[in-house]
């Protein structure tokens, strides 16, 4: 319990102390150190995407997951309908699937590459990320 809250207090103190520093910078009578504020506003920047990618991942992820799953890349042509990820728990474990929309050509492709991939097995089970028949 004291490890959350500590977590907790980070996550809060952080972006807190950043955007203190911040103001602190910005109102400051010396020209120079003025703009130094922009240092602790694009760490904020950035901290703020980095959290917002690691429960929402971008497509390069799920071609990721394909490739390391797989050993093929998808190709440039799939589009993305629909994208879903478990974020990972203390095991490391975590689940990824999304929707895409290949050409026939492509479709082929895959299917003959996944069906000479002995390592790979086909999941048949039901998954709802989104996109549903219902």
């Amino acid at each position: 319990m004291a490890i959350l809250w500590v977590v907790l207090l980070v996550l809060i103190a952080v972006p807190v102390l950043l955007v203190f520093i911040s103001v602190k910078l910005w109102r400051s009578s010396r020209a120079g150190i003025r703009w130094l504020f922009l240092l602790p506003l694009g760490l904020l920047t950035y901290l703020s995407l980095e959290a917002y990618w690691a429960f929402y991942p971008r497509e390069e992820f799920y071609r990721a997951v394909w490739f390391r799953q797989t050993g093929f890349p998808l190709s440039d042509e799939v589009v993305f309908y629909s994208k879903c990820a478990t974020y990972p728990d203390h095991h490391g474990d975590y689940w990824a699937g999304a929707v895409i929309e290949v050409s026939p050509t492509d479709l082929i492709d895959l299917e003959r590459r996944l069906l000479l991939n002995s390592d790979f097995t086909i999941d048949t089970s039901i998954q709802r990320i989104g996109v549903t028949p219902e």
